[in-house]
């Protein structure tokens, strides 16, 4: 058994486990980037074959960084799902705030005090992050890749409701009439919202493919299809400017330039 570095500068673990070779023993050869990393598969491949485990349970069991299981909950569940590569990034973000740590190093308390001394984002946002990371763990722990999930049982933030503010008619109009003579995306998409009720992030991802028979077909949240109806001037509106690039930046700044009230609407969130 020895641990030893290679040429290129990484590391050997080359480990033998059930006595002799030649009395059916097993020699396991891998190498890691880190000696830590070597010494950790070692110890692991030692422990599973005490406890009677297959030698090959322990290239499951190695450790990780939380980056590392980002990447691999891509590949086996996240690209498939409607927002993957935006939940993606987000996960990266959040491990890269972290510090990128060891899963056996990370604990509840680590995100609890991250959490703490965020005051980037809200407390929605961070219940959103916590939702995510504790989604990853879940499902590798289901392909066996972990053991455990770190946030098992750490409770959300409470988050205050909001209270929804919105326009009255007179102030509908007074903003329309400002967003219309620019014929800007921020002006179609607020004629769809208003026209067929969908959120903004559904407006904003409708595309010319989207319209026919004088009908929208929104994809929603919950995965289904709707079919709204509209004005054939609206339908050609979208077919000719669609897809739309998210103007929501553009439409509160024509708010806060009119002094109306600040109204909240569903922006995209991943």
């Amino acid at each position: 058994m020895s641990i030893n570095r290679t040429e290129s500068g990484k590391w050997l673990a080359d480990v033998n486990v059930g006595g002799r070779l030649a009395g059916g023993g097993k020699r396991i050869r891998k190498i890691f980037r880190t000696q830590r990393e070597a010494s950790s598969f070692e110890s692991s491949v030692r422990g599973n074959h005490a406890q009677g485990r297959a030698w090959g349970f322990a290239y499951k069991q190695q450790d990780y960084r939380l980056s590392q299981l980002c990447e691999a909950w891509y590949q086996i569940h996240g690209q498939n799902l409607k927002n993957g590569t935006d939940r993606l990034k987000t996960l990266l973000n959040v491990c890269g705030e972290l510090g990128n740590p060891w899963l056996s190093e990370f604990s509840r308390q680590d995100f609890m005090n991250y959490r703490s001394n965020n005051k980037r984002v809200s407390a929605s946002t961070l219940n959103h992050y916590h939702a995510y990371l504790s989604a990853m763990f879940n499902e590798l722990i289901r392909i066996d890749q972990i053991k455990t999930n770190p946030l098992d049982k750490l409770k959300r933030l409470t988050v205050k409701p909001t209270e929804l503010s919105y326009l009255e008619k007179d102030e509908i109009k007074i903003l329309m009439g400002a967003l219309k003579p620019r014929k800007s995306n921020a002006y179609i998409v607020s004629k769809i919202c208003l026209s067929t009720g969908t959120r903004w992030s559904e407006a904003c991802n409708l595309k010319s493919k989207n319209v026919s028979n004088n009908q929208i077909h929104v994809l929603g949240k919950n995965g289904k299809i709707r079919h709204l109806s509209i004005t054939p001037a609206l339908a050609k509106e979208i077919k000719d400017k669609a897809p739309f690039n998210n103007p929501y930046n553009a439409f509160g700044r024509t708010l806060k330039k009119l002094g109306l009230k600040k109204v909240i609407f569903n922006s995209p969130t991943y």
